[in-house]
């Protein structure tokens, strides 16, 4: 029984984590970069500078 508390606190503290985590990363992704791109555009031209073709995301 008390296995089955511990798993579903951490379990329900690891969704707080996701999705504060998921939150601050749509809130930074928009902000442009001092050269005017955005957090996405930078991550999409490093993969793309070092090979990573097929997993750029759009």
């Amino acid at each position: 029984m008390m296995l089955w508390l511990i798993f579903g606190i951490f379990f329900i503290l690891s969704l707080i984590a996701g999705s504060r985590l998921k939150s601050k990363f749509r809130e930074y992704s928009a902000i442009p970069t001092g050269n005017g791109i955005s957090g996405a555009e930078v991550v999409r031209k490093m993969l793309y500078d070092h090979g990573c073709y097929d997993n750029v995301p759009e």
